[in-house]
């Protein structure tokens, strides 16, 4: 197979993230990395370290065919969440396309034990006509804390501070690439180590349907979200420390790994639709879940153009200007997918729905260069007084809006709904 820029193409998905982790500040390249959290992370750590002991930023690695994985002949989106990158000697800024070739390699040859497992772990999941060459470029993987201390010890020194600092910036990355199935790595049995596993039930507080259980070990679990679902795990490194070699066959290490890769197949397939998990008195029936829904968000950017929702209002449109990327920022919607307005300092103004999801160069809003357009046909529209803002969101429902994005996907229908029928009722029920 030739490799020739494998790593370099800004596919879609690398792309969006990339902008993303940039416009966060948590980028590793040069001048990607400006994050709001980096003061109150440094003094958490030992004062042992300057900071130039310190990597600042970390690059989510997305594979060229993420979102091509096949399980049981469906396609999904597949994501691992770890802890951090350790603190080994590498101490260079990293650009983006050298993360990609890193993490590529690795689960390729299972260079380390992190992803020797991890490549293991997906020939378990996805169907076994799948190449070894096409496995490592169907995942993504990110990390729940972006920064670390050079330490040359793999092992993770991340505070709990830079842990709860980086929790916002896992959420947005996860609903940049809207996964399908989330495995969590790493979890400890001391309720005070906040881990991976940790981490996601604290920000998708996911419903556990099954608990593998062996003797010494922390148990192995699926969960099910509104569109995700979830295998919380150990850290692959966990079983190399307990004599498992990741890098000398495709065996699982334990049984209860094999019996929850199973059953995550069954479930994310539903090849056997008749199978039912039952915990603690509750069943969970096996069904297809293509026809779930996901909503979309955009932020008019009011502090670069002033009154510019209001033309996008009159005119059904969202649009942007002056990216390097261009038309890319809003690629990805589909006709009749479900848009709200966000308007810095008003809250949510309007929602509506796509069009047709095709991005189209204009100057009608803007008047300025590398202006693109999506339709949107406007169903509600509230007065500028009128908007719902972040802090009755958060208030409700205390889930964060992520509106530092541009135009991102939403990942609670129960949010959305709320917020459709809200804006309903403070128009009058009067459609613009």
């Amino acid at each position: 197979m030739a490799w020739e820029n494998i790593d370099a193409e800004m596919t879609p998905w690398r792309t969006r993230v990339k902008n993303l982790q940039t416009q966060l500040g948590i980028g590793a390249s040069k001048g990607c990395f400006d994050c709001e959290h980096s003061d109150s992370c440094y003094e958490s750590l030992s004062h042992k370290f300057s900071r130039n002991d310190i990597v600042w930023g970390d690059w989510t690695y997305v594979g060229r065919q993420y979102g091509e994985a096949l399980i049981g002949g469906k396609k999904a989106k597949i994501l691992f969440v770890s802890m951090d990158r350790g603190g080994g000697d590498k101490s260079k800024k990293e650009e983006f396309e050298e993360t990609q070739n890193s993490f590529r390699t690795s689960a390729y040859c299972r260079y380390n034990p992190h992803m020797g497992g991890v490549d293991v772990e997906l020939k378990h999941l996805l169907d076994e006509t799948t190449s070894r060459e096409d496995r490592c470029q169907q995942f993504a993987l990110t990390n729940s804390v972006r920064c670390r201390p050079i330490t040359c010890k793999q092992k993770s020194e991340s505070t709990s501070v830079m842990k709860q600092n980086c929790k916002s910036h896992t959420q947005a990355i996860i609903q940049e690439l809207e996964p399908d199935i989330i495995i969590a790595q790493g979890r400890n049995q001391d309720p005070k180590i906040e881990t991976p596993c940790q981490i996601i039930c604290t920000l998708f507080n996911p419903d556990i349907k099954k608990k593998y259980y062996c003797k010494g070990r922390s148990p192995v679990e699926i969960g099910r979200g509104e569109e995700i679902l979830f295998l919380l795990t150990a850290h692959p490194a966990y079983y190399s420390r307990q004599g498992s070699r990741w890098d000398k066959g495709d065996d699982l290490p334990t049984d209860e790994l094999k019996k929850a890769f199973v059953q995550a197949r069954e479930i994310y397939s539903g090849v056997r639709q008749s199978h039912c998990i039952k915990e603690n008195n509750v069943s969970y029936q096996a069904h297809d879940r293509h026809h779930l829904r996901r909503d979309l968000l955009f932020n008019t950017n009011e502090k670069n153009a002033p009154g510019a929702y209001q033309k996008m209002f009159d005119q059904g449109v969202i649009a942007i200007f002056g990216y390097d990327t261009g038309s890319q920022k809003l690629q990805g919607s589909t006709a009749g997918q479900r848009v709200f307005a966000y308007v810095n300092d008003k809250g949510i103004l309007a929602v509506g729905n796509i069009d047709d999801g095709q991005v189209e160069p204009d100057t009608t809003v803007f008047g300025r260069a590398r202006e693109f357009h999506v339709k949107v046909n406007w169903e509600t529209i509230v007065a500028d007084d009128n908007g719902i803002t972040l802090r009755e969101v958060k208030e409700k429902f205390g889930y964060g809006l992520p509106v530092r994005h541009t135009f991102c996907s939403l990942s609670r229908p129960d949010i959305t709904d709320w917020i459709a029928r809200e804006l309903l009722r403070r128009a009058g029920e009067n459609p613009p």
